[in-house]
């Protein structure tokens, strides 16, 4: 019920900074895909046409010769060329297949981002292995990179609205190849910490991998703190201070709840109070259509200011630290139903709503 009612939150913010709230398609990214796979490979189309051959390894036991079968990757009969594809998107060129697979001639080449799959306990090592993609939204079709000369193609989405198509990557076969080793030493490092004995010291270790602008490295270095436990509440606290992180707020606090438990209510409660103080100087200047409008504050948009405050609320509910950070909530309650600019727009509002529910369970007046 409370992760639906941060959904919700989530969406409805999403709803009143945009004119539609559309659709994200899969688009591919070297990054993640470099981090999730367990193999990549360059191979060249053959028959049938589900089938690659190896002909260069860069990640993984695959060799040089060696077959893989990915269904997904068939072409269908209304699929094209992948130099047929319309870059920048043409919505008017309604004979192509933009969420297809690009047909291309055999022997032509293609980097393959694939995740072999676990096989069932007892299964025979003669059984041909499947793959997975390492999408970040499970697209095999955006785990790939075709190659058409010297050209590189991948899935993206250029546009939102729109499809998800083979586009130019912008790279080379070359700059692809470094940056993925560039990715497997930086996961060779990470996978390095958990041989760190000293809890606190691995955590401390772990902590720049949560500010990565890859989201495989953040999520995974933010799980592995969260599974640390109490130790790794000061890196934590460290990564919810900086301000050039604010973007990531909720996924801190999951993880510092995680790792902590209710120990960490009192800790949430004084951030929480810091916010009091910044929506007391901010709330005041702020015109009724703010919240469309998502102006900056420094080089912050509002929607993170915002979204900060509803995951702090969120932090309380998820340590349980009700009657202890009642007065904060109850003043932020106030303070919002006082400005109309911040309390006009959704019904219910979604920090009054809030508010209001962990002052119902603090059982305070």
């Amino acid at each position: 019920m409370r992760l639906l009612r941060l959904y919700r939150a989530l969406v409805l913010w999403m709803f009143l900074t945009s004119s539609l709230l559309a659709a994200v398609r899969p688009s591919f990214s070297l990054d993640d895909s470099s981090w999730t796979a367990t193999h990549i490979v360059v191979a060249i189309t053959t028959e049938p046409a589900d089938a690659f051959e190896v002909v260069e390894s860069w990640k993984g036991d695959l060799r040089v010769g060696d077959r893989v079968f990915i269904p997904e990757l068939r072409p269908s009969p209304s699929d094209v060329p992948v130099s047929q594809y319309s870059d920048p998107f043409d919505p008017h060129l309604g004979t192509t297949n933009f969420e297809g697979v690009p047909v291309q001639p055999l022997g032509s080449s293609v980097i393959l981002f694939l995740k072999k799959a676990k096989q069932a306990n007892g299964g025979s090592s003669h059984i041909e292995p499947s793959w997975e993609p390492t999408n970040l939204m499970n697209s095999m079709p955006a785990s790939v990179i075709w190659v058409d000369g010297s050209q590189l193609y991948c899935n993206m989405q250029p546009w939102n609205p729109g499809p998800s198509y083979p586009v130019k990557c912008g790279t080379s076969l070359e700059k692809a190849r470094d940056r993925v080793s560039e990715i497997e030493d930086i996961q060779q490092k990470v996978l390095a910490i958990d041989a760190i004995s000293d809890p606190r010291e691995r955590a401390e270790e772990l902590g720049p991998y949560a500010k990565s602008g890859v989201v495989s490295i953040y999520r995974f270095a933010l799980e592995q703190l969260g599974s640390i436990g109490p130790p790794a509440v000061p890196a934590l606290l460290n990564l919810l201070d900086d301000p050039t992180q604010i973007g990531r707020t909720l996924l801190f606090m999951d993880a510092l709840v995680t790792a902590g438990g209710d120990s960490v209510g009192p800790e949430i409660d004084a951030r929480l109070k810091g916010e009091l103080s910044f929506w007391r100087r901010t709330g005041p200047t702020l015109n009724i259509d703010w919240q469309r409008q998502d102006g900056m504050i420094g080089d912050r948009r509002m929607s993170d200011y915002w979204g900060r405050l509803y995951y702090l609320l969120w932090g309380i509910e998820r340590s349980h630290y009700y009657s202890g950070a009642a007065p904060t909530i109850s003043q932020i309650r106030d303070l919002w139903i006082s400005l109309s600019a911040l309390s006009v727009g959704s019904e219910p509002n979604q920090i009054v709503e809030e508010c209001e529910n962990l002052i119902a369970k603090s059982g305070v007046k």
